[in-house]
């Protein structure tokens, strides 16, 4: 692969896109290519930074998003100052942004990354989406599916690339190394459920049917590892008031944001995905290598084709809590597997080679 300088856009905070970004960069950086960061912070957000993860690795910079104008011309002077061989961002709405620059930067290629499908977006962001995705020198899209909908747009083929998430898997090897986070004596059967408190995740739904499950496994535990503070607060308003209605404060554990949730997941009987939409689950592609059994919602097509019921998990319908109990409860019946599954470097560093030649 040629080694090029790389300039990153990214959300400011440590997401499902956000991290994905963070394993390519690796990626790239590991065959010579620099990577330079500016990691764009909403002006009132209380997220986690990204520069937590990538510190030390990665050179960045922070901008602040006041508004529409003045992020254009932050965005601009960033792509001007850095002067990258190649520009990269992975959420639609800094996509959109980054492409109406490209006619400004002619001798550079502009990759962009669908973090989500465009039927959760209005119609109006899919209009502007189709007239300004085609200035793009690369799109990735994460499963068959979000390819084809570009496709359907008018997006010529030649630019459209499906590609699964990348996961780092020598991240995970190495916090995996990292003791049980439960007490050793606690034989609980125990549930782990990952990701920011939003109505997007489900997790009033997981809560429900977590209630469910309980009759059937009285000293089940339940945990949730993700950022409580997510937007105002009014989804983790929701799971406490579910909580406390059906008496589960000793076995509902909101942990907050966790640095190594792998640890959790690798010494839980079951990970649950209870979202109601996703792009691709990173955390369900983790559990997978991680060996741990899952219970997950059908809430995209892709879901279907990773859980091999009886195998490495079982799937319920969305927005069911009895359907992902009945789930949850004949996943605890499966024992942890050894697998392959994770490792897609090379059709990686094949995309880039194509497109940076």
């Amino acid at each position: 692969m040629k080694c090029s300088s790389y300039l990153f856009f990214a959300q400011d905070g440590v997401g499902g896109a956000e991290r994905v970004m963070v394993t390519i960069a690796k990626l790239l950086a590991g065959k010579g290519s620099n990577i330079h960061f500016i990691l764009i912070k909403n002006k009132n957000s209380k997220s986690t930074s990204l520069s937590t993860l990538i510190e030390g690795q990665f050179k960045y910079e922070r901008i602040i998003w006041r508004g529409q104008i003045q992020l254009l011309k932050e965005l601009y002077r960033g792509i001007k100052k850095n002067n990258p061989d190649v520009v990269f961002a992975s959420a639609m709405h800094i996509n959109q942004r980054l492409l109406l620059l490209k006619p400004f930067f002619s001798g550079c290629k502009f990759i962009v990354r669908n973090d989500n499908y465009l039927y959760t977006l209005s119609k109006l962001k899919r209009i502007t989406l189709k007239y300004i995705y085609p200035k793009a020198d690369a799109i990735i899209g994460q499963t068959e599916e979000m390819g084809e909908e570009l496709r359907r747009i008018g997006i010529s083929s030649d630019k459209i690339n499906v590609v699964r998430n990348p996961i780092d898997t020598d991240m995970i090897n190495e916090k995996l190394k990292a003791p049980s986070p439960f007490d050793s004596d606690d034989q609980s059967v125990k549930f782990i459920g990952c990701g920011r408190f939003s109505h997007q995740k489900g997790f009033d739904i997981l809560v429900k049917a977590f209630s469910i499950v309980k009759q059937s496994i009285p000293g089940a535990k339940l945990y949730l590892l993700g950022n409580l503070e997510y937007g105002d607060g009014a989804v983790r308003k929701t799971v406490e008031n579910i909580v406390k209605e059906n008496n589960l404060n000793d076995s509902v554990i909101c942990t907050g944001h966790i640095d190594n949730p792998f640890k959790y997941i690798k010494h839980a009987n079951v990970f649950v995905l209870s979202s109601r939409w996703e792009g691709l689950p990173n955390v369900l592609l983790e559990s997978e290598y991680i060996g741990t059994p899952s219970a997950a919602t059908k809430c995209i097509p892709v879901i279907e084709r990773m859980i091999k019921e009886g195998e490495n998990g079982f799937l319920a319908e969305s927005e069911n809590p009895q359907s992902l109990a009945e789930a949850m409860i004949k996943a605890v019946n499966i024992p942890h597997f050894n697998t392959t599954e994770g490792e897609n470097r090379e059709e990686w560093e094949k995309l880039f080679e194509k497109v940076v030649g």
